[in-house]
């Protein structure tokens, strides 16, 4: 596997915890410590 391939793997993780998160955030009441952990798995 490239470098470029595993970058993009990343960002996809990315995007896909920064999906959950926002899904989550709909929800009543909002699990908060969950939409944290996937913002914060989103940012690093």
């Amino acid at each position: 596997m490239d470098k470029n391939s595993i970058a993009k793997e990343w960002f996809d993780f990315a995007k896909q915890d920064l999906s959950s998160a926002e899904y989550l955030s709909e929800k009543l009441p909002p699990p908060l410590e969950n939409i944290c952990f996937h913002r914060q798995q989103a940012l690093v």
